[in-house]
């Protein structure tokens, strides 16, 4: 809101959306969670609106990066399918509802979105497959390992629209809401794709790693991370490496160094703010 008013630029590309869904989530055995989904969308594209800012500034195109061309009116039809796997997965009954406890294993998870033309060569129509394997590993009380790989791919596209795209976590503002250890510093929907796609993130949180060495820092509560990702499609190898501090997944201030192929291409800093998004890992 602030960057459109200030300089008629917002980085988030949006587009209407009608729509109904409809969804499932059921326990088939201990860990072993099924999601079943069904989603109709009628959608428009848009133009920028945008009628005053603070300097006068053109605004910016309602584009997203990569797509010249104006999104046709269409619906889509689309079925999702989800099975999530922790093994010997610990729980507790709180008010007569199951509640699953910190897992030691990983948790495994596979989403098919398929969708439907129904009958009109303009809808949606594809398959998606993904496979992701996530987890947090606790070293004692001051030291905690996260990691998490997902690879997936389109096994058909005949009919295919940027929103049904793989897009991923990006960072373009130095302000973000994403949290640092499962998103990449760059331009959003720079990397979006409909063909194959894997991306892995590790990061490693503790009380003392390099500041809280330091006597006079000890006193403080924020904890250090270190954080390694890489995002691989066909068309572009991104990797970044960074450093950050701050109060868990509650706030946190970092540093990212990027590279493309291996070869140096950017370096960032960035306040990230998890508490204002709503949605989860």
């Amino acid at each position: 809101m602030f960057s459109s008013y200030l300089v008629a630029r917002n980085t988030v590309k949006f587009y209407q959306k009608r729509f109904v869904t409809v969804s499932n989530e059921i326990d088939l055995a201990n860990g072993l969670k099924l999601t079943t989904g069904f989603d109709y969308e009628k959608r428009n594209d848009l133009e920028n609106l945008i009628s005053y800012n603070l300097f006068n500034k053109i605004p910016s195109s309602n584009r997203p990066h990569g797509q010249t061309g104006q999104m046709p009116g269409h619906e889509a039809y689309i079925a999702n399918f989800g099975l999530q796997y922790t093994p010997r997965h610990y729980y507790t009954i709180r008010q007569g509802q199951k509640q699953y406890l910190d897992a030691a294993f990983p948790t495994f998870r596979l989403q098919y979105s398929k969708g439907f033309p129904m009958g009109n060569n303009i809808n949606a129509s594809f398959d998606k497959i993904a496979i992701s394997a996530f987890q947090n590993i606790q070293f004692g009380l001051f030291d905690k390992l996260f990691y998490a790989v997902n690879v997936g791919t389109f096994l058909s596209s005949k009919q295919i629209y940027f929103p049904d795209y793989k897009h991923f976590q990006t960072n373009e503002l130095f302000i973000t809401e994403n949290l640092l250890d499962m998103s990449f510093a760059m331009e959003n929907y720079r990397s979006s794709t409909n063909d194959k796609w894997l991306q892995a993130h590790v990061s490693y949180t503790t009380q003392y790693l390099l500041i809280k060495q330091i006597p006079a820092f000890q006193r403080f509560l924020f904890d250090e991370a270190i954080h390694l990702k890489t995002l691989w499609t066909p068309v572009q190898n991104h990797n970044e490496a960074g450093y950050s501090i701050g109060l868990g997944d509650i706030g946190r201030i970092g540093v990212m160094v990027t590279f493309s192929k291996l070869k140096y291409e950017n370096v960032g800093f960035f306040i990230s703010f998890p508490l204002l998004n709503l949605s989860t890992r």
